[in-house]
């Protein structure tokens, strides 16, 4: 373990010396709690992000001001902590040492996953928050104490609040308790404990569900929910109601075939919702508020548009699907100096050039063999499945469980966003696991036979 770890710190020093945090494009509105609540103005809130990376990045700033190297070395070290948590999970499931070390140094050393941490975005506290629920899950399964799935249920909803689409693991995780030990535990138990988990999984979405309906008058995890949904829609945006012809004639300006070229196509509504501002047909007169009304409105549009020609969305969805299996690589970014106006979007600086060849050089093999492992695991993981069900004995339910957590959250994105290679990084660290038990438990299988 002593090795991981210093194997972690030690890239991530290296990264601290290569770039400055980055204040990414979507940075503004995991910040936009805290200029809330700084300003003490309402004005400006419309409820688009969950509340638990803002407080996060809340709870490290000084002096009323966001100091974007705190939060930063904390994710920096959630990476570390992530690395460790892997070895000590493959310790568990396998209790191969040497499996466990190579998984753990794997994750320590994989520069795009460390990259990220350099960035203000959810997806390391994310990554962290999912390895941990399932390491507490693995080490506690075969307890039998209640109290054990408050525990659980607390961390999917921390999940959740950081990232909403994780929200699909809720029956996952209730279905399969359900049926834990059922050949043991009478079926009341077991309805409780998966009524406990729920419970305190629930609880505390319920709560900030309630928050946005009394700030912004809809009861919802997300306000984005109507903008990710047009993502997918405006590619046949003329299928849209009559009713919502103004809307149409904005957004058909950006469909794919429409779209101006250098505006990134998972971007577009973004750049779309500046002219949707621009309509007098909404009465909300604050900008938060009219965000929200917006946003509802695009929402009743889509599934109108959705009822009406479902294989349209569903072709939408499997490309969704398509690009969440691409993960993104190792970026370079241009050595422009601090301050220059030419700097990119990303709003990250590069300090070091050399540092940055360097690294990028030794990431190709990494991110090829990534691409091809996340590329493959849906299919692997069909695959074991089968092969479980035929072998339970001398096979391992772990790739199993955490194959249908991760599958769970890729459909999530696919139903619901318009789809990006950065969404499967957070799960990244934990779909190496599975792969790692899915060969181990073919090779003891092999031994057994032999």
């Amino acid at each position: 373990m002593a090795g991981i770890a210093l194997a972690a710190v030690a890239l991530r020093i290296v990264l601290l010396l290569t770039y400055q945090p980055w204040i990414c494009g979507d940075t503004a509105s995991y910040l936009e709690l805290f200029q809330v609540i700084s300003s003490h103005s309402w004005d400006s809130f419309c409820g688009g992000r969950t509340p638990f990376y803002p407080a996060f990045l809340i709870a490290t700033s000084l002096i009323g001001k966001p100091n974007p190297y705190i939060p930063v070395l904390l994710q920096c070290l959630l990476g570390v902590l992530n690395a460790l948590l892997l070895y000590n999970l493959i310790r568990c499931v396998t209790g191969n040492r040497w499996q466990a070390l190579v998984v753990g140094l794997w994750s320590a050393l994989y520069l795009k996953q460390a990259q990220l941490e350099m960035a203000l975005l959810p997806e390391c506290v994310t990554s962290f928050l999912f390895t941990l629920l399932l390491y507490v899950w693995v080490r506690l399964e075969e307890k039998r104490i209640g109290s054990i799935w408050a525990v659980l249920g607390g961390l999917l909803s921390l999940l959740v609040l950081t990232r909403p689409n994780n929200l699909f693991l809720l029956p996952v995780f209730g279905t399969r308790i359900f049926f834990l030990h059922r050949t043991e535990i009478a079926r009341l138990i077991r309805v409780r404990w998966a009524v406990v988990f729920c419970g305190t999984a629930l609880v505390p979405l319920f709560a900030w569900c309630c928050f946005l309906y009394g700030t912004t008058g809809r009861f919802t995890v997300s306000n984005y929910t109507g903008i990710h949904l047009t993502h997918k829609t405006i590619d046949w945006i003329d299928q849209a109601p009559l009713q919502y012809t103004l809307e149409r004639d904005v957004l058909r300006k950006y469909s794919r075939d429409r779209v101006q070229p250098g505006i990134p196509l998972d971007s577009r509504m973004w750049v779309a919702l500046n002219e949707l501002y621009a309509l007098n047909i909404y009465k909300a007169q604050k900008s938060g508020a009219r965000f929200v009304e917006i946003s509802s409105k695009l929402q009743q549009m889509d599934r109108e548009m959705i009822v009406a020609h479902p294989f349209l969305y569903l072709r939408t969805v499997a490309e969704s699907w398509g690009r969440f299996w691409h993960p993104d690589r190792f970026m370079l970014v241009p050595a422009l100096e601090k301050n220059d106006p030419r700097s990119p979007s990303a709003g990250c600086v590069l300090i070091r050039p050399w540092l940055q060849k360097v690294l990028g050089q030794i990431a190709r093999p990494q991110d090829f063999i990534v691409h091809i492992l996340v590329w493959l695991f849906p299919w692997m993981f069909c695959a074991y499945g089968v092969w479980y069900w035929r072998n339970k004995s001398n096979a391992s339910f772990f790739p199993v469980f955490s194959g249908l957590l991760i599958l769970f959250s890729a459909l999530s994105c696919a139903l619901l966003e318009y789809g990006n290679g950065r969404f499967v990084l957070p799960y990244a660290p934990v779909l190496f696991c599975a792969w790692s038990v899915m060969g181990w438990s073919v090779v003891l299988r092999l031994k057994n036979r032999g």
